[in-house]
Formats: structure tokens, C-alpha cells, sequence
């Protein structure tokens, strides 16, 4: 969305506001500086910080390509700090009814920037098609089935597997 080195800098600026904060750990405020991929709170702390600074940093409508994937990533912040529980100790039904609507809220305005891409010629990807997205209309029932989300997500488990990797091509390919 960000097509020039200028608007990327522009960001970059925004967000190294954010690497002294002694509030966030000390891997996402240097991931911060990188290109680097987000786990698991970062992630969830990337997406809440995001929309504020694009907001702050550009000016944009919100009916135009940078609004709304400005709102999407709200919106998966919003979800995302649900998600990354640990447990819910009461009103687990509650819990659930917030969970449906921000999905639903999330999956409308993902179709809303795929209908604005359409329309304005912009390629693909489309966000809404996405298998990822599709996950997220089963959310509620695969939390009641499975317990929280941070319970039954993959991605420590294939950062596990990286780090295994690793340690055994350093042996010179003796697996042993």
C-alpha cells in the first residue's frame, strides 16, 4: 500500500518513536528496525500500534486504499488482543458473542478493500478469499471445541522446527 521509499521512511520515522518504550520487549522493539517476522505478542502489539501510526503519519480517507487496510489491521488488532488470552475465568459466552462480531467485522471489511481493489483496478491479493480468512467464520465453534486460540495455534510449533533445523544443518549434514 505503501508504494514510495518516501511514505515508507515517513513510517519508519513513526514507529522508531515506539523502539525506546520500555513497555514493549526488547525483540519487538528491535524488530521494529527490521523487516522481521512478528509471534505471538509482538504481533498482537504490532497490530494495535499500526493503525495509530498510519493515522498519525498520513492523511487519508477512509474509502481509499490506505483507510481501509488501515481498518483491517484495526480490526485484527481488536481480535487479536482477544485471542492472545490465556484463559477466561467467567462469561466464556460473552467471550465468544465479542469474539463472532469482531470476526464478522473483520471479514466485512476485508470484502469492503477486495470490492475497492476490484473497482479501482488495483491486482490481486484478495483478502477475503483467502483461506485464512475462511478460518475465521469457524473461530467461535473451534474456541469452544478447542480452547483458547493461543492453545491450539501452529506458529510456535513451526518456529520450533526452524530452530531444530538449524542446529542440525550446523553439523555438517551428519545427523547423527
Amino acid at each position: 500500500v505503501l508504494t514510495s521509499a518516501n511514505d515508507k521512511s515517513r513510517l519508519q520515522e513513526t514507529l522508531s518513536q515506539y523502539r525506546s518504550c520500555k513497555a514493549y520487549s526488547r525483540t519487538f522493539r528491535s524488530s521494529l528496525r527490521y523487516n522481521s517476522s512478528f509471534v505471538g505478542r509482538d504481533y498482537k502489539q504490532l497490530m494495535q500500534i499500526l493503525p495509530v501510526c498510519l493515522r498519525s503519519t498520513f492523511d487519508f480517507a477512509e474509502n481509499s486504499l490506505l483507510g481501509l487496510t488501515n481498518r483491517c489491521i484495526e480490526r485484527v488488532g481488536s481480535l487479536a488482543s482477544l485471542l492472545y488470552m490465556r484463559s477466561i475465568s467467567s462469561n466464556v459466552e460473552a467471550y465468544l458473542q465479542k469474539i463472532e462480531l469482531l470476526t464478522d467485522k473483520l471479514n466485512e471489511v476485508c470484502l469492503t478493500l477486495d470490492n475497492h481493489c476490484i473497482q479501482h483496478n488495483i491486482p490481486p491479493p484478495f483478502v477475503s478469499t483467502a483461506p485464512k480468512t475462511h478460518f475465521l467464520t469457524h473461530l467461535k465453534d473451534d474456541i469452544r471445541r478447542f480452547g483458547l486460540a493461543v492453545h491450539f495455534e501452529t506458529e510456535h510449533g513451526e518456529q520450533f522446527n526452524k530452530f531444530i533445523r538449524e542446529e542440525l544443518l550446523l553439523t555438517n549434514r551428519h545427523f547423527s
